[in-house]
Order: structure tokens, then sequence, then C-alpha cells
């Protein structure tokens, strides 16, 4: 699907929510590392939570790896980067970033 006009209503199936998980990190034996990135709600034990409104844009967001350091504290390095629409569902509520595939028209 073509990006909708702004202004434009719009459904998606499913929201982002920012999540951390950790990974065993492949060099170093028992050690893990810190993954911080956006999935979508559903994916864990939650369902799926649908959200209707008005397209107001898109953003690019990553997930990425967060290694601590001992001179500078937590380093975020991105890995991959993906395109994420926001949707207003009210006036007072915050945008909520959706996956372009889990987009439908009005």
């Amino acid at each position: 699907m073509k990006r909708p006009k702004l202004g434009q209503k719009v459904r998606a199936h499913d929201r982002l929510v920012r999540r951390c998980w950790s990974k065993p990190h492949h060099t170093l034996k028992n050690r893990s590392y810190l993954v911080k990135g956006w999935r979508q709600y559903g994916d864990s034990i939650l369902k799926a939570k649908p959200v209707e409104g008005i397209y107001i844009g898109y953003r690019t967001y990553s997930t990425g790896t967060v290694h601590w350091d001992s001179d500078y504290g937590n380093e975020y390095t991105p890995e991959e980067w993906y395109e994420v629409w926001l949707i207003v569902p009210n006036v007072r509520s915050r945008p909520v970033p959706v996956f372009p595939k889990d987009v439908v028209g009005p």
C-alpha cells in the first residue's frame, strides 16, 4: 500500500511498542547482550491491539544492541532500520507507530 494522504482516516491491525530483550553473545561464553527495538503489540502473550485514526506521517525506527562501555556507559548500536507510519486515534493522544503492512484503507 502506498502512503496515505496526510489527514486520511486509516485502520491498522496492530501497533508497535518499544521492547528490550536479551540474546546470547556469539563470541563470549555465558554472556548475553541487550537488544532494544520495536515489536508488534501482539507478538507476546498479549492480543493484537488494533488502532483506527488519522495518518499524520512516517518515521524511520531502528532495532539494535546495547553494550556497556566503562568509559561511556551504555552504547546503542543500530543494526536494522524500517519505516513506520504514525496514526493518531484522537486529538488528545500520542501518535501510535504501526508497520505499513498492517494498515488497511478507510
